[in-house]
């Protein structure tokens, strides 16, 4: 495969889907590897990067989950993923979102509803490349995380601060404030704000924070980072310069601005 061509792998028997999905690569550029669901593709989808894979789901459809799950753990979160299906079914759709899918697609499909959904899931991945790709690319220089001495020494001697804009961190205290302000936040909170501080000059995927921060290794626990991000951000929406941005189906990062073209809200 060319190492600049879009590559999609293919996950099925069918023919008929295997027809389409041909189809369907040619009409994105791009170079298509077709296998069947066994022990060895589940190891191939894993060592190698694709910016898209689609997975029919036939027979076992507990595999199809297990196929999804593994294949974010093993570092392709950023990779797409699109489960095709020919039976319409909402707790299938539902389990395969829930398990690591990015999409789930009814087959046969409009030929225009499928190379609109799967381009959009292409063009998320190469946002994500270009990201990090360019790790070093900030705002501001303010957003680099800065070690700091407290002037205010105290019983315990001086604090290390973590600075990502004006929101200062204090590990020592685990606290967060922003302008002299200390803000109310859980445990949970301040270790997940803290971890994205350290971190940011680079997004971080769900699946590294609830891993990282939450000690789950099961993406079944999404909605609960997601409902600490909620949470937090609205803490946080004193900061003149500093927001958690969403990596849109991959994770989230701290972003800052200077303070003077800082768009509060």
């Amino acid at each position: 495969m060319k190492s600049n061509a879009k590559k999609i792998l293919l996950i099925s028997s069918d023919q008929r889907i295997n027809r389409s999905v041909k189809e369907l690569s040619i009409l994105l550029h791009a170079e298509l590897d077709v296998r069947e669901h066994t022990a060895e593709t589940v190891v191939y989808a894993s060592a190698n990067p694709w910016n898209l894979i689609i997975i029919h789901a036939s027979k076992k459809i507990s595999s199809i989950f297990e196929l999804c799950r593994h294949i974010k753990s093993k570092n392709l979160s950023f990779c797409q993923i699109i489960v095709v299906s020919e039976v319409s079914n909402l707790e299938v759709l539902a389990g395969c979102l829930n398990n690591g899918a990015d999409d789930f697609i009814i087959f046969p499909w409009n030929t225009v509803e499928c190379f609109a959904r799967a381009t959009a899931a292409i063009n998320r991945v190469e946002q994500v490349a270009r990201m990090l790709a360019s790790p070093d690319r900030l705002d501001h220089p303010a957003a680099i995380p800065k070690h700091l001495p407290n002037n205010n020494s105290s019983d315990n001697g001086s604090h290390d601060y973590i600075f990502a804009g004006d929101v200062r961190l204090c590990p020592l205290k685990r606290e967060i404030s922003i302008a002299e302000q200390v803000l109310q936040v859980t445990r949970t909170e301040f270790l997940l704000f803290s971890y994205l501080a350290e971190n940011i000059t680079r997004p971080c995927s769900s699946t590294e924070l609830l891993r990282n921060v939450l000690g789950y290794d099961d993406d079944n626990y999404l909605p609960s980072l997601h409902s600490h991000v909620s949470r937090l951000r609205r803490k946080i929406k004193l900061s003149r310069t500093t927001t958690i941005e969403t990596i849109w189906c991959y994770g989230y990062r701290v972003l800052t601005h200077q303070e003077d073209t800082c768009i509060s809200g």
